[in-house]
């Protein structure tokens, strides 16, 4: 006999596969919109900074799209719904402050221009004289943006900065602040720290996917998660959807109508 906690995970898992097929052909459906709407060039204008994150952003996450319906029912869908949402989170964030955070994240291109200078001339390569110019301008300019803690100290007490003194990434955040500072604390507790357990090897994920036979003290090790599957592809739909939604707001695709109706076959899955 059943207990209660594995009662209700059989439910759970037969809904999910009952919902799979109509999540993959709204994903798809929203997918094959996006893809139709980017055949047409779009007018993103010469410094709109906002608008060249947006359009980046956005054909990443149709292309991620793709490859949820192509992993079917494999768990590594969700490394891939894992990496949108960190993009849709990035651009919520982003859009907090349009006019400085998306500029920050082009030019933080100068920081990594910088660090591959570095290494090339750690390795005796001839680095083009005009290039390097660009990038000590690139840094005079933007690189205070970038500054570590310990090298804005360094810098405030007039001391040498730290070897490298840039962050690691754009945002100088952890993805979790991000999470909370856009109201994504639901889907970083719901999908994106489940998601992240496969992403980093933990015993938890694991654990779900392990069957093991005292008798014969053997196990099984499954890749397909029902659940995971079901609740990457939802999350999938999440980031692409509301990606094109701000495109289209800002890019003014007239694609709202549409966009509605897909959202709306997506809520009726939970009635």
């Amino acid at each position: 006999m059943l207990d209660v906690t594995e009662e209700e995970h059989v439910r759970s898992k037969e809904r999910a596969i009952q919902h799979i097929p109509r999540l993959r052909a709204n994903l798809a459906a929203l997918s094959e919109l996006s893809i139709k709407v980017l055949k047409v060039p779009i007018n993103i204008g010469r410094n709109n900074h906002l608008r060249f994150m947006l359009m980046s952003y956005t054909i990443k996450q149709i292309e991620h799209s793709r490859s949820l319906l192509r992993l079917k029912s494999s768990v590594d869908t969700t490394l891939v719904a894992r990496s949108m949402l960190e993009g849709l989170m990035q651009l919520l964030w982003a859009m907090k402050q349009p006019r400085r955070r998306p500029l920050m994240w082009r030019v933080f291109a100068f920081i990594l221009d910088w660090r591959l200078l570095e290494r090339q001339w750690s390795q005796g390569v001839v680095v083009d004289s005009e290039t390097e110019r660009h990038i000590r301008w690139g840094l005079r300019r933007y690189g205070k943006w970038f500054l570590t803690k310990e090298a804005r100290h360094a810098a405030t007490a007039r001391k040498p900065l730290p070897k490298d003194p840039y962050t690691k990434n754009w945002y100088g955040e952890r993805e979790a602040a991000i999470f909370r500072d856009v109201g994504g604390q639901v889907l970083l507790e719901g999908a994106y720290s489940p998601f992240s357990e496969w992403h980093h090897w933990r015993p938890g994920a694991f654990g779900r996917l392990l069957s093991f036979d005292k008798q014969t003290s053997t196990f099984a090790m499954t890749t397909a998660d029902p659940n995971q599957v079901a609740m990457a592809l939802a999350t999938g739909f999440q980031c692409l959807w509301q990606t094109m939604r701000l495109l289209n707001s800002r890019c003014r695709l007239r694609i709202g109508r549409d966009l509605i109706d897909l959202r709306r076959r997506q809520l009726a899955l939970g009635k």
